[in-house]
């Protein structure tokens, strides 16, 4: 039984980012892959996808080292790591294009492939950021919010492009207006013109009532740059302890210290030498505190860590049934 009750998403949204006939020339949309959900014990998961054996995480990549810091635990810097090993090669950029007015604006964002063509990230990275308040606000979505064209590219190391890129066909969302709390329905998955995932590996599901993912250590993989400009192309991971008191059915607030540009990439954890998404990273949150200290006078930035909207069992449903129906037999 679950300990606590789910929040209602709202009805799917459909984004596209392509002339809706066109969708008739890529067959994968209409192919049935093997994705389905495992349940063991309290918890349900999706599939995950190793491309190749051999492949996956080299505990060298693993930071791993925490240290506990009045009564927080606070993570290492931001470690490199190789973007072609597996999971790591699940996520990448995610360039968003917007017409503003006539001219063609760019966000740089992240997303994690948690099936072949399927990127889970958060729905207000996709939203135009001069139109940006109205989901903050009311998540009213219009078309005119959300991009006119995705790039993505998975495992980007410096230059290199290991795997190609691949556009977004569509955006899905669920979409419920005048939602008090948008962090609480901060999902969104973009569909992709070819099943990219089959070279990169994804990234499962999970979805656990009691909560045992808060006691286990979170990563969030991406890149350290501004959404406006990616300055950096050296593909890094974080690792943090979650603060469980601050969490709950709907949000996980934990310490990472990530980039504008880390918006939108995956939560993920480790289970059984398996790797899965529990959420999506959503914002860095700070507040101004007086400085108290006699050297310094004034104010400064007080890092109380991010919030990552977690993956509830409706959303978990939700993301489930975009990934297993066959696009083409819908229209």
């Amino acid at each position: 039984m679950h300990q606590w009750s789910d929040t209602q998403l709202g009805d799917t949204k459909i984004h596209y980012l392509c002339k809706e006939n066109s969708l008739y020339s890529y067959p994968h949309l209409r192919k049935i892959y093997n994705i389905r959900v495992n349940k063991e014990d309290d918890f349900l998961t999706t599939t995950e996808f190793h491309p190749t054996l051999g492949s996956t995480i080299d505990n060298n990549f693993r930071p791993e080292n925490l240290t506990l810091v009045k009564g927080r635990y606070e993570p290492e810097p931001q470690v490199p790591v190789d973007a072609t090993q597996y999971p790591y090669s699940a996520n990448g950029v995610v360039i968003t294009e917007f017409d503003d007015a006539g001219k063609t604006s760019k966000i740089y964002c992240s997303g994690t492939l948690v099936g072949p063509y399927h990127i889970l990230m958060d729905i207000h990275s996709l939203c135009n950021p001069s139109k940006r308040d109205c989901f903050h606000k009311t998540m009213n979505i219009s078309d005119d919010c959300l991009p006119t064209k995705i790039t993505f590219i998975p495992g980007l190391n410096q230059d290199d492009k290991p795997y190609g890129v691949a556009c977004g066909l569509m955006i899905k969302f669920a979409y419920r207006k005048n939602i008090i709390e948008p962090v609480l329905h901060d999902t969104a998955m973009i569909l992709l013109d070819r099943p990219i995932g089959e070279q990169t590996g994804w990234l499962g599901l999970y979805y656990n009532p009691a909560g045992a993912e808060l006691k286990k250590t979170v990563h969030v993989t991406g890149y350290q740059s501004q959404i406006d400009n990616i300055q950096s192309t050296i593909m890094t991971t974080l690792s943090s302890k979650v603060t469980i008191g601050e969490s709950d059915l709907n949000k996980i607030k934990h310490h990472l210290n990530a980039t504008e540009c880390q918006s939108g990439a995956t939560l993920w954890i480790e289970h059984q030498q398996k790797y899965y998404a529990i959420g999506v990273n959503y914002y860095f949150s700070t507040t101004m505190e007086r400085a108290r200290s006699p050297d310094c006078d004034g104010f400064k930035w007080k890092n109380e860590g991010t919030h990552s909207t977690r993956i509830t069992y409706e959303s978990f449903s939700k993301l489930f049934q975009w990934m297993t129906t066959p696009y083409i037999t819908a229209i």
